[in-house]
């Protein structure tokens, strides 16, 4: 089905009777056009009443655009009265797509439903008339300067778009035109619909504009910053596994997975507490886990510190059987047991501390003194 309007003009001065069809989500001005696509079996009932007659129909917006089956009282009180321009079925689908013109803003005086579709008692709602004045032309001036910033950062319109309006001094298709083509929520687009003066609605789309345009901002730059860090990851994936291919190649592959296996046995040899030998292991499988060969670093620095602890408990040890057989050696040996004491539980302390910020840590070298979380430990006899 495909029929297209041949009348030039149509006007709506007049109250009178017309077919209603409710929309969801969508508003369209008087002087625009707007094409979309019509499911519900009421709403294609209001078209076909408007077709067999003059091919006019009255728009309103719902209230909320989750009603399936929308009342009277789920509708605007105002909407536009548009003449329907083409109506074509499409095929293999009871969806009908429709292209219609808004004429002019109509009030909904009464509406009857016994009838297939909703039938409403229309009255015209003209602009008000008013003079052109310098503050009328500088809202033009400055809403089509905030349109064409908002097309700039949108980037999903034609430029062409702006061009539109920059050679009008009309205030009402001005406002009209940008409050059609402008994304703004269905009760903001309603609020613009029912103001009748020109010059309050350039004000009103004027501060809508300016909020639309820095939300499109932040967006773009949140956008930007998350691709920026996905390219980031992806870049370094592929520079991992080139790496790798790299390194198969020379014969100088370094698997993580016999490194990390080698740093288990090696800290499980050391025969630590149950508490002191979990955490460090568990770092080693949290390695294994994320397959990131840069986190051996905290796992190398704490079993280099534990071996440390555990070689200085062991010399301890020795020192302490030794003093007690000596003569006078008694106080000796209470004072290296304290040591003994301290020690071990300075082993435990560095496990618990750093375990969990590896990547905070610093390399190890027993020779020299190194900030190592707060501690400072030097590798030298006790």
């Amino acid at each position: 089905m495909d029929n297209t309007n041949s009348m030039d003009h149509v006007e709506f001065t007049d109250r009178r009777s017309l077919p209603m069809m409710a929309l969801r989500g969508l508003t369209v001005f008087p002087g625009m056009m707007l094409t979309f696509e019509v499911e519900r079996s009421m709403s294609i009932a209001a078209l076909n009443m408007a077709m067999s007659d003059d091919q006019i129909i009255y728009l309103v917006p719902q209230i909320d655009i989750a009603t399936d089956i929308p009342t009277p009282e789920d509708v605007y009180g105002v909407g536009t009265v548009c003449r329907i321009k083409q109506m074509m079925k499409q095929p293999g689908s009871k969806t009908v797509r429709v292209m219609a013109e808004g004429i002019e803003r109509g009030r909904t005086l009464a509406v009857r439903t016994d009838m297939p579709c909703f039938v409403a008692e229309v009255e015209p709602m003209p602009d008000v008339a008013e003079r052109k004045t310098a503050r009328i032309e500088a809202l033009i001036r400055h809403c089509c300067n905030l349109f064409d910033a908002y097309v700039t950062v949108s980037g999903n319109m034609a430029p062409e778009s702006v061009i539109t309006v920059l050679g009008s001094t009309n205030a009402g298709f001005v406002s009209n035109f940008i409050a059609q083509h402008v994304f703004l929520r269905p009760e903001q687009k309603q609020e613009l619909l029912e103001e009748t003066r020109p010059s309050r609605r350039l004000s009103m789309l004027s501060k809508m504009l300016l909020h639309e345009t820095s939300v499109l901002g932040l967006q773009h730059q949140l956008e930007e910053a998350a691709q920026d860090r996905l390219n980031q990851t992806q870049q370094e994936y592929l520079l991992r596994e080139q790496m790798k291919i790299i390194q198969a190649e020379l014969g100088e592959a370094d698997d993580p997975d016999s490194e990390s296996t080698a740093y288990r046995e090696k800290i499980q040899a050391l025969h630590l507490p149950e508490r002191a030998e979990a955490r460090p292991v568990a770092r080693v499988e949290v390695v294994e886990e994320r397959e990131e060969p840069e986190d051996l670093l905290g796992v190398r620095v704490v079993a280099r510190l534990v071996e440390v602890h555990a070689h200085r408990v062991d010399r301890l040890h020795l020192l302490v059987g030794e003093a007690a057989h000596r003569p006078q050696g008694r106080p000796v040996a209470k004072f290296l047991e304290r040591r003994h004491d301290l020690l071990v539980g300075h082993a435990r302390g560095i496990v618990d501390v750093h375990v969990d910020a590896g990547h905070e840590l610093f390399s190890f070298d027993g020779s020299t003194d190194k900030p190592c979380g707060g501690y400072r430990i030097r590798d030298t006899s006790c």
